[in-house]
């Protein structure tokens, strides 16, 4: 079953995975009502992206189901992180510069991985929506407050414009 579920998320949402890092990684998360895992789909690109590679070549695909996070050191990394879930709204966050990923993959099989600087990033920005977690919950309040007023101002923006 889980198998047919990143299957379908593949074949319906490869152009489209939402959360983005300087187009280097972009990542899904899945959350599956009736299911005991926790899953984000994340597919890596290298530069070549940059030059005519396809986003469709499913071996960058990263399936990462029950992920457990473990920072290799106290060393973080800044980036400036987005998301679909706050359109619009990029800000720096610090996160762990190195971790160590440990996680199943669609057949139940345990999976390590080592991960530094932006693609450390990106999994715990993923992982952090599986938590509930916004990257914006990460900011001091000065920049919160700016997020918020940013947010209600497009909001309000949108709504005019929803009525002419």
């Amino acid at each position: 079953m889980l198998n047919d579920i990143i299957n379908d998320i593949w074949n319906n949402y490869r152009g489209r995975l939402l959360c983005s890092l300087f187009g280097l990684f972009i990542g899904i998360v899945v959350l599956w009502l009736g299911f005991f895992q926790a899953l984000f789909l994340m597919i890596c690109i290298g530069f070549g992206f940059f030059i005519g590679n396809k986003l469709d070549k499913k071996e960058d695909l990263l399936e990462i189901i029950n992920p457990v996070i473990t920072p290799l050191n106290d060393e973080l990394i800044v980036c400036t992180e987005g998301c679909l879930s706050v359109p619009d709204f990029f800000e720096e966050v610090q996160r762990h510069r190195k971790i160590t990923l440990k996680y199943q993959d669609r057949f139940g099989k345990e999976k390590e991985l080592e991960a530094e600087d932006f693609l450390a990033v990106a999994i715990q920005h993923e992982n952090d929506h599986l938590d509930g977690h916004l990257f914006i919950e990460k900011l001091p309040f000065s920049k919160r407050e700016k997020f918020s007023k940013e947010f209600k101002k497009q909001r309000k923006s949108k709504k005019a414009n929803e009525k002419i």
